[in-house]
């Protein structure tokens, strides 16, 4: 079985922040999941290191990614 290894992509403790960059990447179809935030969802931090968001993509997408990332902030 080959199994796909995930690599870290960016980690943020904005909510809408972290909700935009996933809706980008599953809108170009590259898969993401988020790590952390447990304490933020139970005591209701949105904000500061309590609230921090890792996403993580497939390796062999990592650079698309990137790219889509870094195009989206390019043209705020």
């Amino acid at each position: 079985m080959n199994r796909e290894r995930w690599k870290k992509l960016y980690q943020t403790g904005n909510p809408l922040e972290r909700e935009v960059i996933i809706s980008l990447l599953r809108s170009e179809n590259v898969p993401v999941k988020e790590r952390g935030e447990a304490l933020g969802k139970i005591y209701v931090f949105n904000a500061g290191p309590l609230a921090q968001v890792t996403l993580y993509v497939p390796e062999s997408q990592w650079e698309r990614a990137r790219e889509l990332i870094d195009a989206a902030i390019e043209n705020l």
